[in-house]
């Protein structure tokens, strides 16, 4: 998933990467080295946290060299603003009940509100695509995660782009019998707004584009 993230990102020539979670799949101490694997897109590669990134999964991937977390912050990439928000829920060594998670996400949504209002961001990375409503119509774009598959959308005048994973179904791959593909999407922006998505799929280990 990494190699084909890299690749892409060089065949591209993106400006930045915008990695929206489950960068981990069990939230084991033995992932953690993993974040070493993060270095040398030769771009800058911003990371929030989805619900599969355990807390102290979360510390090693931010602190991994070549990688910004950027929960609650905002950075720029050539003058476009990005506002990171990692997943307030997680479920890494327990089963949460699907109440619970809704609860924690509608908890979590005044605080990412506010700060689209303090920061006026062009862009929301979030994980969870569930949590954009409670930003749509008040910024152009929200960049998501958690579905393991591509869909883009368009809310309240808000383009709601759901990445797929370059990773497909990460360790899932070993313990299911779908065979899901690996996704990304390059999004396209020209003086700070959004005019392009390209979905990008790559099927089986064949390599069919």
């Amino acid at each position: 998933g990494l190699n084909l993230a890299r690749d892409l990102a060089r065949s591209f020539e993106v400006d930045a990467i915008v990695d929206t979670g489950d960068t981990t799949s069990f939230g084991l101490p033995i992932e953690e080295p993993f974040s070493d694997l993060l270095d040398d897109f030769g771009v800058p590669y911003y990371f929030v946290a989805g619900n599969h990134d355990s807390m102290a999964n979360r510390r090693a991937i931010a602190d991994a060299p070549g990688v910004t977390s950027i929960d609650r912050r905002v950075v720029e990439v050539n003058g476009l603003r990005i506002l990171g928000f990692d997943d307030p829920v997680v479920t890494t060594t327990r089963t949460v009940p699907k109440d619970e998670r809704s609860r924690t996400m509608e908890d979590a949504e005044p605080e990412l509100r506010a700060l689209v209002e303090q920061k006026s961001p062009d862009v929301v990375a979030i994980h969870n695509p569930a949590m954009a409503s409670a930003v749509t119509g008040e910024v152009p774009v929200v960049m998501a995660g958690h579905l393991h598959r591509s869909v883009t959308t368009a809310q309240d005048g808000t383009a709601v782009a759901v990445a797929g994973s370059t990773g497909a179904t990460g360790l899932g791959s070993l313990t299911v019998l779908a065979d899901k593909p690996y996704q990304a999407q390059v999004l396209r922006f020209d003086e700070g707004e959004l005019v392009a998505i390209d979905n990008i799929e790559l099927i089986g280990t064949s390599g069919n584009f």
